[in-house]
Parts: C-alpha cells; structure tokens; sequence
C-alpha cells in the first residue's frame, strides 16, 4: 500500500516493461491494488453520502464563492448596496455549480470544483487606482443600502468594466485550451515548476487566513476540531442506522464520519458553538464571532432569484483592464496546470493526458465566460478542495457534480446563499488554512519524483520558491512607472502574483539548466503517453462513449486537440 501523497509506482512503469506487460487488464489490477482511496474517480457513494459530501465540498469553498463577490461590490463602489452584493453572490453560486459539472463532466473529468479566480484581483486593484474608476468620497453619493438610480450611476460602470475584462480574458484562456497549445507545454512542466507554484499558493494565503482567523480565537478551536477530526479520528468508525427497504430492515453500520466529513463536522460544530456562546458569553469585544450581526443580510435576501445575461447592462472594454486581466488568465492557466496534476496525484491517476489538460483549460475558459455575462465573476480550479479529497480520501467525480447542483440551488434560492453568508468570519479563516496547508503539501510532495540527491534540482526549487517571494514584493515597493499605462499596469499586475513568478522561474529553469535527464527531473510524461491505451486512463479523462463517438464520427470535431 501506498501512502495518501504517493504516486502509485505502477505509474513510473519503464517503456521496455510496458511493452511486455500481458494487457492492460493486468495493469489495471495492479494499479487497484495499491489504491487506499475510499471511492476512486468512478466511484458513486449512496445518494445521502453522495449529497452530505458534495455539501462538504460546497462549504470549504464557499468563503471564495461568498468573500470575492463583495471585495468586488467594494471596489466598484457597491459596498453598502445589499441588494447588489446579494446579486452578486447568488450569481455567483449559481455559475460556480454550472462551471463545476460542465469541467467535471466534460473537461479535464477530474474531481475539480470550480470557484472565483483570486488571480484577476490585482487587476481589478489596479483599474480601481485610475481617476475615473475610482469611488467618489462624497457621503451623498453612496446611499446605504440603496438601490436607486443614482446609485446606480456610480458603481454600474465600474462593473461592467469589469464584466467586460473578464470577457475578454476568458476568451484567450479559450482559445489557448482550443489551439492545443497548453497541452504542448504540460510536456515540460514538471514537479520542478508545480511544487513551488503550489507552495507559494498556499504561501500567498497566510495573510488572508491569518487575517480573518486573528478576529477572534474562536478561529483556533475550529482549527482544532479539523485536524482532530481529519487526522487523528480519521479511520475512527461510528456505527449509525442504516435502513434498507428489500426486505425492510434497519441495523447499524459503521461509518468513517470523521474522515469522510472533517470540515463539514468541524463547520456544524464550531458554528453551533458560536450560536449558544452568542446568546450566553460573547459581548460587545467577540463581534467577529457573533452569529446575530449579520441577520439583516438573512432577512433581505428574496427566496427565489434567476440570473440572466446582461444583469448588469452591456460590458465596457478597456484595454488596460483586458491586458490586466489577460494576466491573470495566465496565472489562472499556470495554476489550473498544476491543480489538475495535484488532483490527479491525490486521485492515484496517472498525469492527465495533453488533450484531457486542453479541454480542462477550455471548459474553464468556458465557465469563465459563461460567468461572466451573467454578470459574475471569473472561476478556475479550487485548490483547497484538492486538499479535501487527500484528506477525506474521497475522490468520486461525481461528488463534485453534487457540490456543483448544491451551488447551484443555493444561488437560485438566495435566501441559502445569505445563510452560508452568515458563517463567522474566524470560521472562514480556519477553513482557509487547514485547507491551503493541505493543498501547499500536495504540491511539495510532487518533489518525491525528482532526484533530490542533484543539486541542480534542489537548488531551482529554492530559487523559484525565493523568487516567486522577492520579485513581487519588490515590485509592490517599487512599482514600474515608466512606459504607456497599459504597459506598466500589465507588468506590474503579472509579476506581482506570487505564484505566477515562482512558477516560470521554476519553468525556465528546469527546461534551460542542464544536467539532469527527463525521469531525474520528475517528468513522467513518457509513461503518459505509454498509458494512453490504458483501460483506466480511458474511463478517467476520456468523454463518456455517447458524447466520445459521435465527435470521433465528427470529420472536423475530431481533429481539435481537445479530443484525445
């Protein structure tokens, strides 16, 4: 048996032995053996677990799907209009779920939940410190609470400037999943480029974590309650009822709960804590934790709403928002890359194929643009419900379609939307950093396939993890201020992102620093492409055989690089 963070080594099979392997039967066998997930990739739970943890998966990224939407409203000048922050959110669960089936089912087909894009932030920071974007300071201008026509002068404009970079932007990272030209590079990218760009993700959180975990200490109790229910009662068994109809019967079975739903149990717990100490301990200095402040939120949200293309009015289109926002597409595709081969090392799947890595850029792309003109926000891979599967050991695809239908409804039933809003904010912070650790150690332990033993290999990773730290806090002291706008604020938005710069000096260097060959450097693509008739990796990326033969059938369709 392997452990959680190891590639099977069936995967590191050399070409001379997979030419004399019996069949692919017999691989496949092997491979099942050394698997410990609970419910692989194809696997479907019963219908209550289906739903209780595609709920899970729903609450560890809700604080991206609830807290990006209003850093939006308050950058476009919207900050004390609820009607419009509850719009937002509700369009935004409701793409989010639509993003999550469409990439689950027909992109890269990997268990990958979709959520608001953090990477297209800095460029929208920066179209706000423009004197026309920026918010008026007259007291009279923004109305509490308001929604009325002059009001709407004031932030619509910066919001369908907004809508309009984001338009933009996912048509490129369309057309890039569509050119085939993301597949091409996923050849060179190796542990070398995905470690540091995963650590220096779970890095660039600590501020934000510890930000929201430092309003209260209630934070550290929920802490707590997730690493002893993820870690230490993980293979606990509980036995719970279990009722079954043929004949009528009810037994007790006994059930992983700990494991299975950590961060869920953890949520119900450490809410329910702040709800009896709300009304019985905490005063006027535990605001943060309090569940009674944010009620009005609750009470003004309508039962039932539809998002619709063009809530907003038509986009606007800039062009130092587009090439702003262009760069965070390619933050967003550089971080995708390495998500999908996090999930697919935590899934105990060999690498995805190139194809499988284009059509997961594509339909992300798609999601993106989908979100956008119904007037939400960009979405790409959530890294943190990466971390969920290796700590749960659930990996069913269609956990993830779950997650997505339970988003879903929570938008159109925006009064759900406005609950999940409720969730202290100490809790949202102890969930980011139990999950952002888990994704950072993900992403360190692709190391294992390089030859840690070369100083070359170690001494890249040092370099892009320091670089992917130095660069963008330098930049940030010292912005460029010379050349066309346009020019500045791309340079200054692309390097200013972490994980970006850490990644393509990792890149670079480990397709330009000689000494090392192809397996000491990690790149196990060779065995990918060995495996590509392989039974299992078939029923993995491929598209199912309906959807998958009428393409094939397709004289044009079938040539796309997006089909395998």
């Amino acid at each position: 048996m392997t452990k959680n963070n190891e590639i099977p080594m069936s995967f590191l099979i050399e070409k001379q032995s997979l030419k004399e392997a019996d069949g692919a039967d017999e691989l496949k066998m092997e491979i099942d053996e050394t698997n410990e997930l609970l419910y692989g990739v194809n696997d479907t739970p019963s219908w209550p677990s289906l739903i209780a943890m595609g709920f899970q998966q729903t609450m560890v990224a809700a604080s991206g799907a609830i807290v990006l939407p209003l850093l939006i409203a308050s950058f476009v000048c919207a900050e004390h209009n609820d009607a419009v922050k509850l719009k937002l959110i509700g369009t935004t669960l409701v793409m989010v779920g639509v993003a999550t089936v469409l990439q689950t089912v027909l992109g890269v087909r990997l268990p990958l939940l979709q959520g608001p894009s953090f990477a297209f932030l800095p460029a929208i920071i920066a179209m706000v410190k423009l004197p026309e974007f920026q918010c008026p300071t007259s007291a009279g201008t923004l109305i509490n609470g308001s929604d009325n026509g002059h009001d709407d002068l004031v932030w619509m404009p910066r919001l369908q400037a907004v809508q309009g970079g984001y338009i933009a932007a996912s048509s490129v990272q369309m057309l890039l999943g569509m050119s085939g030209l993301v597949g091409v590079l996923v050849r060179y990218i190796g542990p070398l480029t995905v470690a540091p760009l995963m650590a220096l993700l779970s890095i660039t959180i600590v501020d934000k974590a510890l930000e929201q975990m430092s309003l209260h200490w209630i934070s550290l109790v929920s802490v707590a309650a997730l690493l002893l229910f993820s870690l230490y009662l993980c293979d606990v068994s509980v036995p719970l009822p279990s009722v079954t109809f043929s004949p009528y019967s009810v037994k007790a079975k006994k059930q992983r709960i700990f494991g299975l739903f950590p961060y869920l149990l953890a949520i119900i717990l450490v809410w329910t804590m702040c709800l009896i100490l709300t009304y019985t301990f905490f005063g006027e200095n535990d605001k943060a934790a309090r569940t009674d402040l944010k009620v009005k939120i609750l009470y003004s949200a309508p039962w039932f709403r539809l998002p619709y293309p063009g809530q907003w009015g038509m986009p606007i289109f800039k062009a130092g928002v587009i090439m702003g926002m262009v760069g965070g597409t390619v933050a967003s595709v550089v971080e995708s890359v390495g998500d999908y081969q996090a999930c697919a090392r935590v899934c105990r799947q060999p690498p995805p194929p190139s194809h499988a890595v284009n059509r997961g850029i594509f339909m992300e792309g798609f999601g993106c643009f989908l979100g956008s003109c119904f007037g939400g926000v960009a979405m790409t891979s959530f890294s943190q419900n990466i971390g969920v599967i290796g700590s749960t050991r659930v990996a069913s695809r269609n956990v993830m379609v779950a997650a997505g239908c339970v988003f879903i409804v929570m938008g159109i039933f925006t009064k759900f939307g406005a609950l999940l809003a409720m969730l202290p904010t100490p809790i949202v912070g102890s969930i980011l950093c139990v999950a952002s650790a888990s994704v950072g150690g993900v992403g360190l332990s692709s190391i294992q396939m390089i030859d840690a033993a070369k100083s070359r290999n170690m001494s890249i990773l040092g370099l892009a993890i320091m670089g992917g730290l130095m660069i963008p806090r330098y930049l940030h002291l010292h912005p460029i201020t010379v050349g066309p706008p346009a020019f500045k604020d791309t340079i200054n938005i692309l390097f200013g992102i972490e994980m970006l710069v850490g990644g393509i000096i990792g890149f670079i260097l480990d397709n330009t620093v000689p000494g090392a060959t192809r397996a000491e450097r990690g790149l196990v693509h060779e065995v990918q492409e060995l495996t590509t008739n392989n039974r299992l990796q078939k029923s993995v990326y491929q598209l199912n055989d309906p959807i998958s033969k009428r393409i094939r059938t397709n004289p044009i369709l079938s040539r796309l690089p997006i089909i395998g």
